[in-house]
């Protein structure tokens, strides 16, 4: 099912974290991100990029 909706300005972040962080899905609000992803299936993230080593992290590395 597809929804489509406006984004007024000011509102991206709402969103990036309620449609695309968790996987198109609505979750009750105040729902930690790891459990609402998980929820849905979303695979975590993993680090990726040149950089990683001067901050201390690894690359395939989950995101925490």
């Amino acid at each position: 099912m597809m929804d489509i909706r406006p984004i007024k300005r000011g509102q991206t972040y709402r969103y990036y974290l309620r449609e695309v962080v968790v996987g198109d899905s609505l979750c009750p609000h105040r729902t930690p991100l790891g459990k609402a992803q998980a929820e849905v299936g979303v695979p975590p993230g993993r680090w990726m990029g040149r950089g990683l080593a001067d901050v201390g992290l690894s690359a395939g590395a989950i995101v925490t």
